[in-house]
């Protein structure tokens, strides 16, 4: 191999749409709190390493809601409403929300780096019932509310923009008996910095440095919208629900919307496609290249599956073509190791042995495919906001001595995959087969659809879906809550395969989605929207 191996970084950014659009309510503040965590530093660590570039796919559900809390919307959020509330004004209601809720951050790097946040951790202890929250609430006095308050929303701010702020450097080191006025410092710098997020990667994009890519627009599994027999190509014997769903068009309402968002928010349109949890089959294939997608990506295992053959380092570490009747794109797939090391494993280790690590890895690559004659690029997909908090210092460390020993490696280049086909088109490549049906997760979709409680859920899209198309007040909006509905993330959390402090949340809002549906459309809900979905919870939907 004559040319050095390429690295292209892809950090998906995402989150669900956790607002009600009919009464504006936001429930998690994950948009606001990530958006100060995660989504600015990313992109301003990299103008450091001006030769490393970077490919960053932004869901449109996502910027959607970054840009509600900013002007001219300035919607709120319930956790950003209790953070400013004054602490002498809080009810006994609002400090139990308190001292369950404001603890939602890593104990080991975001709380206990704090002594008067942990202390306040110790304090209120692991209440197990009624009586232990009620006396938890009456041990804590006004000053601890407030002191909570501001460390909560403090330490969702990065440490390295942190530090570069003076005033947030000098409230962190004094550390406690807060003022109002310290919090509302704190709660306007997080705004601020959310106005500069979108700007942050259009300035990447215009220098050059970053290449910026989209998903569906709610983030749904579109094969499943397609069709949700496309799950049992992987699990034959999967159990799917007794109402068909298959509906092309909604998945191509999903792209074209992104799409638009995109040329919007950034000035240009994409190039690249990353399908929500890297979901494909043909059906996505066909309306990738139908919309003039370039590439898309998704996971190794969906290659091995797709050409029935033993795994090969000449086959996974470059692009391929999918050339159909209807046009042709370019389909990289992840490497999963590598990806899942940084998602998951590095976080346990130091920095420095971390990067060493990794280089290794990248070296023994270069090793197999030496003698090879197509150019080689290893593709590293994750999520580019979950793994961090489980990182010393949000894992600028990691990510610092990563760029810097690549940019300094003559043997490795760090790209975008547009880049890359621009310098290595695939003109005389030939086309892969008709792609295996399946996700980034175990090549499947048995996290979406199969279990009971996933499968009522597809029930209640397919009832909804149906009386939505029957109704003469079937309007843009109701269609809109719709389409909320139909993102992977309500799916993710029924069943056994994973669970949060927030199912509860997430049960509810997907059912809101809907009911929500019906009231656009004046129409009474279905009684069973009103009940839970997930077995063990027991509150109505909000309304």
């Amino acid at each position: 191999m004559s040319h050095p191996l390429s690295i292209a970084f892809v950090w998906h950014m995402h989150q669900p749409y956790y607002r009600n659009r009919r009464t504006g309510e936001c429930r998690l503040p994950w948009v606001r709190l990530h958006g100060t965590k995660d989504y600015l530093d990313m992109v301003q660590l990299l103008g450091d390493f001006p030769t490393v570039h970077q490919t960053f796919n932004l869901v449109p559900s996502l910027l959607e809601q970054l840009n509600d809390y900013l002007p001219p919307a300035n919607r709120s959020d319930r956790f950003l409403d209790l953070s400013r509330k004054p602490a002498d004004e809080l009810t006994d209601e609002d400090k139990r929300f308190l001292l369950e809720q404001f603890f939602m951050a890593n104990w080991d790097h975001m709380i206990k780096p704090h002594a008067r946040y942990h202390d306040l951790l110790a304090k209120r202890g692991n209440p197990l019932d009624e009586h232990g929250w009620t006396e938890a609430v009456r041990r804590f006095k006004s000053q601890e509310y407030l002191d909570l308050q501001v460390w909560f929303n403090l330490v969702w701010i990065d440490p390295w923009l942190r530090q570069q702020d003076e005033p947030l450097r000098r409230l962190e080191g004094k550390g406690r008996q807060f003022t109002e006025d310290d919090k509302r410092l704190v709660l306007d710098a997080q705004l601020a910095l959310l106005s500069r997020v979108v700007s942050a990667y259009r300035d990447a994009q215009q220098r050059g440095q970053v290449e910026l890519t989209t998903s569906p627009y709610y983030h749904p599994i579109v094969p499943l919208v397609c069709d949700l027999r496309s799950a049992q190509m992987a699990l034959p014997h999967l159990p799917i629900p007794e109402h068909g769903f298959r509906h092309p068009d909604d998945a191509r309402w999903h792209l074209t919307q992104a799409l638009e968002r995109h040329a919007r928010t950034f000035g240009r349109r994409p190039q690249g496609l990353w399908p929500p949890e890297g979901s494909v089959s043909e059906d996505l294939v066909l309306l990738a290249i139908e919309q003039g997608m370039r590439w898309i990506a998704t996971d190794e295992e969906i290659l091995w599956r797709t050409l029935k053959t033993s795994r090969s380092p000449s086959l996974l570490y470059r692009p391929h073509l999918l050339h159909r009747t209807q046009g042709r794109a370019a389909i990289i797939f992840r490497d999963r190791e590598l990806s899942d090391l940084i998602g998951f494993v590095y976080s346990q280790w130091p920095a420095q042995h971390a990067v060493q690590d990794f280089l290794r890895r990248l070296e023994g690559i270069a090793q197999q495919l030496r003698g090879e004659r197509l150019p080689a690029l290893v593709s590293i997909i994750l999520d580019g906001e979950n793994a961090w908090e489980f990182y010393h210092r949000d894992g600028h460390d990691f990510l610092r001595g990563l760029y810097e020993a690549l940019a300094g490696d003559e043997r490795f280049r760090v790209v975008t995959v547009s880049e890359f086909l621009d310098r290595f088109p695939l003109d005389q490549t030939p086309s892969l087969p008709d792609l295996f049906a399946g996700s980034w997760i175990d090549g499947n979709f048995a996290t979406w659809i199969g279990h009971p409680e996933k499968n009522a859920a597809w029930n209640h899209l397919a009832k909804a879906r149906e009386d939505l198309a029957a109704s003469a007040q079937a309007s843009e909006e109701a269609w809109r809550h719709f389409y909320i509905a139909e993102g992977s993330d309500w799916m993710w959390w029924y069943g056994d395969t994973h669970s949060s402090a927030q199912d509860e949340e997430f049960d509810a809002l997907f059912r809101t989605h809907l009911i929500n549906l019906y009231q656009a459309l004046g129409q009474e809900p279905p009684a069973a929207l009103h009940l839970p979905i997930k077995t063990r919870l027991i509150r109505p939907a909000c309304e």
